[in-house]
């Protein structure tokens, strides 16, 4: 996949950059991006679905900048 984002906070604040801008980070979200697009699923519902069934976690907090995200996020409650 290899997409790389164009805006957001990763491009947009120097902070999240220079902790999360490796390659490492990215090669690790296309493979997680890939296997829920296999899987007919949108990546950030897996990821709220996945953070909910971890039984050391007792609330996923979502950080969703528009509506899409967070329908997208909602999506796990299901």
């Amino acid at each position: 996949m290899n997409k790389r984002i164009k805006q957001g906070r990763l491009v947009d604040e120097a902070r999240y950059s220079a902790r999360y801008a490796d390659e490492m980070n990215f090669a690790v979200a296309d493979r997680f991006t890939a296997y829920a697009t296999e899987h007919g699923v949108n990546p950030a519902t897996l990821a709220v679905a996945w953070v909910m069934s971890h039984p050391a976690i007792t609330a996923p907090i979502i950080g969703a900048r528009n509506l899409k995200q967070l329908e997208d996020s909602l999506a796990a409650m299901m």
